[in-house]
């Protein structure tokens, strides 16, 4: 995979920490989202509210990697502070 270059990569993640580390549940699926988000030139995140906070455990991801979150609700301050220090945008409906 990493010969190929995408223009826009857009993601799922089991969970978003209030650090800004995004996380998925098993380790097979976080290196394949590690893998495509190296080769993607726009890095897209989309989560539901759920994921703020979730207990998945294998990172493969910190917020400054990527260019968006999108998500149906808002997360908690601490995590929009993390998005923002990390240089992300936070879209919501």
């Amino acid at each position: 995979m990493s010969r190929f270059r995408v223009g826009y990569g857009i993601f799922s993640a089991g969970s978003l920490t209030r650090e800004g580390q995004l996380l998925d549940y098993y380790y097979r699926d976080a290196q394949a989202s590690r893998s495509a988000l190296e080769m993607s030139r726009v890095k897209f995140v989309g989560i539901d509210h759920s994921k703020f906070e979730a207990d998945a455990m294998m990172p493969f991801a910190d917020i400054s990697e990527v260019d968006g979150i999108f998500s149906n609700a808002s997360p908690d301050a601490e995590t929009i502070d993390a998005i923002k220090a990390g240089g992300a945008e936070l879209y919501l409906p």
